[in-house]
């Protein structure tokens, strides 16, 4: 199973909340910024792949770079 962070993004009207995934996925909920920590990313899962995501900057994310060595948004920068 593959870990991804996601970064968290206010609607402009405060209605809601943006998430942009390092697995390249975007979703938007209505719950609050936890609502996808720990829990399978939609889009990996809609194309038969694993992905938990975690906020960045929880402990689990750090956990995951710090085994990895280097956070999975910028392994296409290598």
């Amino acid at each position: 199973m593959e870990l991804a962070t996601y970064q968290i993004t206010p609607e402009q009207n405060g209605n809601g909340t943006y998430f942009f995934t390092d697995c390249g996925h975007w979703m938007f909920s209505i719950r609050d910024q936890m609502a996808y920590h720990g829990c399978l990313c939609p889009g990996c899962l809609y194309n038969g792949k694993s992905t938990t995501l975690y906020i960045r900057g929880s402990e689990e994310a750090k956990e995951y770079i710090r085994k990895t060595g280097i956070a999975k948004s910028q392994r296409h920068f290598i």
